[in-house]
């Protein structure tokens, strides 16, 4: 009962198909939709959390949902404020009762079911469920919090707030109480999910409060940065990097008070820096503190890489490029002194690496500040100058060759074809593909992503093996879905060709299937497989500029080349920047590998395995 519902509800509800079905069909939803909230109702008389249900009646209260915006304008039956009294819950907004076109947005079958849902004791029974002599889970009290989240604008405040203000604040109390241990015990992202249920309550019913949410919030997020638990601090950088983007959430200046306060950059520091994904986060929390960091924090970050690891050195050098762009004079001024130091004692292959990253510190400098940029390259003239004398040709170059590789991008019909240098895992797409057939992708993909990744990717595969794409969720990637596409290079040019198209039509199929407009590529199979990366860039350039003229899809793919990859991002930019023309001799019109063309009818066909997914 619990898995079958609220796959009917959520389709019966989010439809788009709602608007064309007959009026005896919508009321007929209706009676349903009636029938269920009374077996929701009972059905809370009883333990445990029936957290299925409750996520379904959630659905059900959704002002937002095709369903009941079709039908926001329908009448209220005020009969339920008779039989109801003062237990009446919802009611529809004053603005629509009294408006000039009478029954505007009354929203009167939404108002009807949670009055019904009151009438049927669901309310009674679902506070019993928070009586709980077990203690209840994040996941439990979300559950319990969310069915009213959706319709608040439709429900009386003042008795909303009294019949819930002790349950609200036992959650609150829940949270605070929050341990290391129940962080191994329980899903560590249902914590911040539970808090963003709250502050919405809050924000609506009870907004003289939010600032004590928001003071719970970020004291989660601290008790949860100085954990060694390394999801714990993955899903705290990550809230930290939402309410840093989203000012409207906590205002900016009373995130850097609490950040400087509460030494919140160095309780992240000493954490996992040789984790590409992790100092990802870290970098948008230094970048927003950087106006606020002094001189002896900047000294003590720039001693952090002695003694530390190749990769650690290298994510430390790309945070202090990424902040430098922030500073003030005064701050640039001391990081080039720090830079200086290291120069006078350094070896000639640590040099070279000091100038590139005074080089790349200048170019980001650039973008933010003609003067800072100035004092940038005073300075690197100051350091070629006095060590002329030491510098060999090689280190010259790399003065010299240091070239900024900015992004490109051209129009395809109304898609968008973009060549950037960066990381996959970053990328703010609706969806990033990656290959089966690259271990360091696959798992570079996975660890950004999270456990629940690994495990969904895991079980996915187990049931589907032969699926030509897994279609997971993001985790903690800024992406919406991973699509894993199944690839295997091959040193044959025609073969590898087409196994090339067959990979771009299968990813433009399940974009369209999910309705997507962005998507993220990698340079696949340009890594260590040994093919000829000439023919695999110009084929899946030529393919995806096929497929958006041919489709003629609103669509933007990127093509991310990893740093360190020069050659590989140039080929790309070639085989974008080159002519339209080609795409006629292009091999790229034909079908997949998978179809063939009867010479019966002319119809295209499918051979598909008999027990495969598709």
């Amino acid at each position: 009962m619990e898995i079958l519902i609220p796959d009917t509800v959520k389709k019966l509800l989010y439809s788009y198909h709602v608007s064309t079905w007959t009026n005896e069909v919508q009321l007929s939803i209706f009676n349903m939709i009636e029938l269920l909230i009374d077996l929701i109702a009972v059905r809370l008389s009883y333990r445990p959390v029936p957290v299925q249900l409750l996520e379904t009646l959630a659905m059900l209260f959704d002002c937002d949902s095709v369903f009941q915006l079709k039908h926001k304008n329908k009448p209220y039956e005020y009969s339920f404020d008779q039989t109801l009294g003062d237990r009446v819950l919802a009611t529809p907004p004053a603005s629509s009762i009294f408006s000039v076109h009478h029954q505007k947005d009354t929203y009167g079958w939404l108002c009807q079911i949670i009055n019904r849902f009151v009438l049927k004791n669901g309310i009674k029974n679902l506070r019993k469920q928070f009586q709980d002599e077990q203690r209840l889970t994040a996941l439990e009290y979300h559950a319990l919090l969310m069915p009213f989240v959706n319709c608040m604008n439709y429900l009386i405040k003042a008795r909303y707030r009294q019949l819930f203000s002790k349950e609200i604040d036992q959650v609150l109390d829940y949270i605070e109480d929050l341990n290391e241990e129940n962080f191994k015990e329980n899903s560590i992202n249902d914590a911040f999910e539970l808090l963003s249920i709250l502050r919405k309550i809050y924000s609506s019913a009870r907004s003289n409060c939010v600032e004590h949410v928001n003071k719970v919030y970020l004291n989660l997020i601290l008790k949860m940065v100085t954990l060694s638990n390394f999801d714990a601090k993955m899903n705290s950088l990550n809230e930290l990097a939402k309410i840093i983007e989203d000012s409207i959430l906590i205002p900016h200046n009373v995130i850097t008070k609490y950040i400087i306060k509460n030494s919140i950059l160095w309780k992240v520091l000493e954490g996992n820096i040789d984790q590409k994904q992790y100092m990802g986060k870290v970098r948008i929390l230094m970048d927003f503190i950087a106006p606020h960091i002094s001189k002896k924090e900047i000294e003590k970050i720039w001693k952090m890489q002695h003694g530390r690891s190749f990769v650690s050195v290298v994510h430390l050098f790309t945070l202090i490029t990424s902040a430098a762009a922030k500073f003030n004079l005064e701050q640039i001024n001391h990081l080039i002194g720090c830079i200086y130091k290291s120069w006078k004692i350094e070896t000639a292959s640590a040099q070279e690496k000091l100038i590139v990253l005074l080089s790349v510190i200048g170019r980001q400098c650039k973008q933010e500040s003609i003067g800072q940029y100035s004092i940038i390259k005073r300075d690197l003239n100051s350091l070629i100058g006095i060590h002329q004398g030491d510098l060999t040709a090689e280190q010259t170059d790399i003065i010299v060759q240091t070239p900024e590789r900015k992004p490109i991008s051209m129009t395809i019909a109304k898609g968008t074809v973009e060549i950037q240098i960066g990381d996959i895992t970053a990328q703010k797409v609706d969806v990033i593909v990656g290959s089966s057939s690259s271990h360091i992708l696959k798992r570079a993909i996975m660890n950004a992503a999270g456990s629940d990744v690994q495990m969904a990717y895991a079980k996915e595969y187990k049931s589907n093996p032969d699926s030509l794409t897994l279609s997971i969720s993001s985790g903690q990637l800024p992406c919406k879905r991973i699509f894993f596409v199944k690839w295997e290079p091959n040193t044959d040019k025609e073969v590898l060709q087409q196994s090339i198209v067959d990979l771009i039509w299968n990813v433009i199929q399940n974009i369209i299937l999910y309705k997507f407009t962005s998507v993220a590529f990698p340079a696949i199979g340009c890594g260590k497989h040994g093919c000829s990366k000439e023919i695999l860039v110009k084929t899946m350039v030529r393919e995806i500029k096929n497929q958006l003229k041919m489709r003629n899809l609103p669509l933007t793919v990127k093509f991310v080349i990893e740093p360190g990859q020069p050659e590989i991002y140039d080929e790309f930019c070639k085989q974008v920047l080159s002519s339209q023309e080609d795409l006629s001799t292009s091999n790229s019109h034909e079908l997949p590998s998978t179809w063939v063309q009867s010479t019966e009818n002319r119809n295209n066909q499918c051979r598909i395995n008999h027990s495969a997914r598709e």
